[in-house]
Order: structure tokens, then C-alpha cells, then sequence
């Protein structure tokens, strides 16, 4: 397959780089906008901190095999010769801002040079991250998120014969399970901390929304348990064990290899946050990245699209990418 354009090895940078649109994430937000913006011609500079676009849902590998949505954006990406995709760059920090630039300088490095990045538009689409919260063993080998294992299974962590327990509370915990016992792991427990009630009335919901419901149901899992947390993770250099709370007065202890334990997704504003962006994305109860019906934010010359600005899946990531983009290329009436 023809992948994005990239720069080459021996091709000469400047320590100040510009273009009209910068976009940092490439997941189907981030995909999203830049083949939104791509016919009008602009210079578009994709950047993400993977080696492979895609982001976390889309995340390429060796134990992957893409969907074929995943590959027909990407196959368009190669296709544009205005688009310009950094894999495996950061930004790290505020640059210099230039009367020049219409939207704030940032700083940027891979692994070989650190450069400042001039733009007149930026696009967020830096996604979410997990939540974990801190347990007795939370830092012991083999302790990772659930999103976490996920990721490290589909970049060739191998897990064949491996006892998991898995644990927290949301979806994630299923899909992880899934991916893990596809992995030839045995998933040994999935532990919800909801009660059966709260996810009865989540349960309830799901037929206004067929496609998830058959998807939540191919997610199903007979070592899943609610109302049980973990306790403590056991172990010297390595996971031993899991100790577990059930219900109100009962416990358990589970040998096993790993632990992959979260509590759902936060948008990931960080960087936005940096940049002076508002928070109050109404999908993510106020905490993620305030936007318009043009996805601009509250800082002129940045716009931001997908989970970092509320949930709703890579769906909703698609079309608010698509907005975004072809906002920022003064497409108003396509956006």
C-alpha cells in the first residue's frame, strides 16, 4: 500500500519550518481533517507521536489487521502530495510566536532534531487517554491500563498463555479481553466495579444504538463479574496475584501473569490547555476542549476535533475532523 508522504533521511530541515495547516494526531480525526482541507490546496503537516497513523482505534502492528476504513484514509493521505505526515513527533513546548504566524508557534522534535513549527491554523486531535487509578502494586512489572494492553498486543507484545485478570470499570474492559484471548492469552477474570444495576440501566440504552448493541454483545465475556474491584496487585519484580473485592464483604485472590486495569477515558487536553484553549466539551461532562459549530476554540487559529473534545467514537471523530478541516481552509458552507 502507498503510505503518506514522509521526509527522507537525507533530506535538509530548517531549525523554522511553516505551513498553512498543522494538525497533531493522526487517529480518524486527525485523518479526517487533513483530507477535508487537502483539496484546497493548502500546505497540511500531519503530526503524531506513533510510527503508523491511525491513533489508538486504528493503531497498525503486526498482530493488526486494519479495517477497511482505516485503509482507504490512509490510502488517501498518500495520495496528496500537500499533505506531509511526521510519525514519531512530539511537541514540546511554545515557540516564538511571529506577527507572521496566525496561530500560536510550537516546538516539535523527533528523534533525531527539535524544530520550531510556524503555522496559520492548528487542529487538536489529540484524542483521549486512560484513567488509572493508584492501587497497593500499581507499579509492579506487568501492571499496564486496559487501553494499554490493548496497544502493546497489537505492536507484538506476546501474551500466548498468559493468565489476565483485567479490571475497572466501561466497555474498554471488554474490547481489552477480546483482543487479549484473540492474542492466545486466557483471560481469567474481567472485573467491573459497577453494580449489576448501573449497567442494567447502561444495557437498556443500547438499542438506540443497533450497531453497538451487536457489538457489545460479540464483546461478552462469562469471566466477567460486577461489583468487584481490585484491592491489591500481588508480587515481588513481577505480578503474582490480584486481590479482589466482591460485592460488599467477600474477597478473592487470583494467581496470575498481568494485570490491565481502567477506569474509562479522559479527553487528552493537555496540549490545548497549554495553548489557553476553554474547557466545557458537553460530551465529556465539561472537561473536554470547548469548541463552536466550526470546531474553533476559544484561541484564534485552533480548532480541535474527536475525543478531546467530548466522546462519541470514531464516528463522531470522523465528521468532526472533516468540519474542522475544511473550517480551517475557509470552507465554511462544506463544514
Amino acid at each position: 500500500m502507498n503510505q503518506p508522504v514522509t521526509p527522507s533521511m537525507n533530506e535538509q530541515h530548517s531549525t523554522h519550518e511553516r505551513c498553512d495547516t498543522l494538525i497533531i494526531g493522526a487517529g480518524p480525526a486527525g485523518l479526517a481533517a487533513a483530507l477535508a482541507a487537502a483539496p484546497s490546496g493548502a500546505a497540511i503537516t500531519i503530526v503524531d507521536d506513533n510510527p503508523q497513523p491511525g491513533g489508538q482505534i486504528w493503531r497498525d502492528g503486526p498482530q493488526v489487521v486494519l479495517p477497511a476504513l482505516a485503509q482507504q484514509h490512509r490510502a488517501a493521505l498518500a495520495r496528496h502530495t500537500n499533505i506531509r505526515l511526521l510519525p514519531g513527533t512530539r511537541v514540546v513546548g511554545l515557540g516564538d510566536f511571529q506577527p507572521s504566524d496566525k496561530a500560536p508557534t510550537l516546538l516539535l522534535e523527533d528523534a533525531d532534531r527539535g524544530w520550531t513549527q510556524h503555522s496559520h491554523r492548528i487542529i487538536l486531535c489529540t484524542g483521549a487517554r486512560e484513567l488509572l487509578l493508584p492501587f497497593p502494586g500499581w507499579t509492579l512489572p506487568g501492571v499496564t491500563g486496559a487501553g494499554a494492553l490493548q496497544a502493546l498486543i497489537k505492536v507484538g507484545l506476546d501474551v500466548r498463555g498468559q493468565r489476565i485478570v483485567i479490571a475497572g470499570t466501561g466497555p474498554l474492559l471488554l474490547a481489552a479481553a477480546a483482543t487479549a484471548t484473540q492474542a492466545g492469552a486466557t483471560v481469567v477474570r474481567v472485573a467491573e466495579q459497577a453494580p449489576w444495576s448501573a449497567l442494567a440501566g447502561f444495557a437498556m440504552q443500547l438499542p438506540r444504538w443497533p450497531t453497538k448493541a451487536v457489538q457489545a454483545l460479540s464483546l461478552l465475556n462469562t469471566r466477567w463479574r460486577a461489583n468487584s474491584h481490585v484491592l491489591e496487585v500481588q508480587g515481588t519484580t513481577q505480578v503474582q496475584a490480584v486481590r479482589l473485592r466482591k460485592g460488599p464483604h467477600t474477597e478473592e485472590t487470583i494467581a496470575c501473569d498481568r494485570v490491565a486495569c481502567g477506569f474509562g477515558l479522559v479527553p487528552n487536553t493537555h496540549l490545548g490547555q497549554m495553548l489557553g484553549c476553554a474547557l466545557g466539551g458537553p460530551l465529556s461532562g465539561g472537561q473536554g476542549l470547548a469548541v463552536d459549530a466550526l470546531m474553533r476554540t476559544s484561541v484564534p487559529g485552533v480548532f480541535a476535533a474527536g475525543e478531546a473534545t467530548g466522546f462519541g467514537g470514531s464516528e463522531r471523530a470522523l465528521v468532526q475532523g472533516a468540519m474542522a478541516g475544511h473550517a480551517a481552509a475557509g470552507q465554511v458552507q462544506q463544514a
